[in-house]
């Protein structure tokens, strides 16, 4: 049995990603999730793949690797950096708030 009930939708909770795949019915956000945990590396399409895979880390040299979540802190210490200036991101014009 491949733990699918087609005509009710019943999934069984240990039915495979490829099982789902093959009854024609979309995966699940769990059976997608458990797609991704459960596949190898090279079969999950390359958005859903860990950023350091496309990084090529053993080609190029990063100086600085920042996190999106503490951009605005990063961002300062950066332009600090080839800037030169204590608040740095004052030499910075701030969003468009189209009052000009």
């Amino acid at each position: 049995s491949s733990g699918i009930n087609a005509e009710y939708g019943y999934r069984d909770p240990g039915i495979t990603h490829r099982d789902v795949l093959k009854s024609g019915l979309r995966p699940t956000f769990q059976e997608f999730l458990r797609h991704l945990a459960e596949a190898e590396m090279d079969d999950i399409n390359v958005h859903f793949q860990p950023q350091y895979r496309m990084l090529s880390l053993d080609q190029v040299h990063f100086d600085y690797v920042g996190a999106l979540e503490h951009a605005e802190v990063q961002s300062a210490e950066i332009l600090r950096h080839f800037v030169g200036q204590q608040d740095a991101l004052a030499a910075v014009p701030g969003p468009y708030d189209g009052s000009s």
